[in-house]
């Protein structure tokens, strides 16, 4: 994640950024795992990468489950 953030590779930072919140989730640490799934739900909105904010938003409805 911080090399894709050091060459301003921010889809990289956000699909990094899904990895853990997935990661996190599976820990059962759903507070960690929200935070940085809306994170990534940010940058991929800021993007315009509308197929990586379904990815996103998808992961964060699984956490709240």
């Amino acid at each position: 994640m911080d090399l894709a953030g050091q060459i301003g590779h921010g889809a990289g930072v956000a699909r990094a950024q899904l990895v853990l919140g997935e990661i996190e989730q599976h820990r059962g640490d759903y507070g960690a795992s929200l935070a940085v799934l809306e994170e990534a739900r940010r940058r991929f909105d800021e993007l315009g990468d509308e197929c990586g904010v379904a990815d996103a938003l998808r992961q964060i409805g699984m956490t709240r489950l």
